[in-house]
């Protein structure tokens, strides 16, 4: 469908040298759907972020987002009324000078304010991940660990899976530009279980 989107954000920024940054912000956005009245609808948008470094090297980063999302009439199906968030936490541990022990821990999470269980259903997803990194006087460095991924969907069981992959990750920093490459290997395992269950396979996974 044809859409006229207006959008508007505000922010405060501290970026402190020596000491803690943050980030505070808000949005608000209209969408108009030419050809669909039940489709217009507001978007409210909120975010967050806090960095802090301690001594040593160490730095720890927790960001947040949230949207909420609804419609300027009342209409049959949920497709834009719903509620979405998201948070991450981030650790680098300096264990010695050219080791740095990374941690990440995210989370998000899917509301409708009515489940239609076939097209739209709530869900949340858990990420997390562990890498071990060496930082090279070469200009280049090489982080590897374990991720993981676990998807949960009450109303909707044949959606929810579990995810378990390595990966490597090498940086190089050069005169004109920094490259990376980031290959990935894993599995995917689909829960079952609902009225649909050959919807989805299990399978392995590669990325680069």
């Amino acid at each position: 469908l044809d859409r006229n989107v207006l959008r508007g954000s505000m922010a405060f920024d501290h970026l402190g040298l020596l000491g803690d940054e943050w980030r505070l912000g808000y949005s608000l956005a209209t969408r108009v759907f030419p050809d669909s009245a039940s489709r217009d609808h507001l978007e409210h948008g909120v975010e967050g972020r806090w960095r802090h470094m301690f001594d040593g090297g160490h730095v720890v980063t927790i960001e947040a987002s949230g949207r909420r999302r609804q419609t300027r009439r009342i209409v049959t199906t949920t497709r834009d009324n719903y509620r979405e968030a998201a948070a991450s936490l981030d650790g680098d541990w300096r264990a010695f000078d050219r080791w740095v022990v990374k941690a990440r821990l995210e989370g998000e999470a899917l509301h409708y304010d009515l489940e239609e269980p076939d097209v739209y259903f709530d869900y949340r997803v858990v990420r997390t991940q562990l890498g071990l990194r060496y930082e090279s006087d070469a200009h280049w460095t090489l982080t590897l660990g374990p991720r993981g991924e676990r998807l949960t969907a009450p109303l909707s069981p044949d959606e929810a899976y579990r995810e378990i992959a390595g990966a490597v990750e090498l940086e190089v920093l050069g005169r004109r530009a920094m490259w990376s490459v980031a290959p990935v290997a894993g599995w995917r395992e689909y829960d079952g279980g609902g009225i649909a269950s050959e919807l989805h396979c299990s399978y392995a996974l590669y990325e680069l």
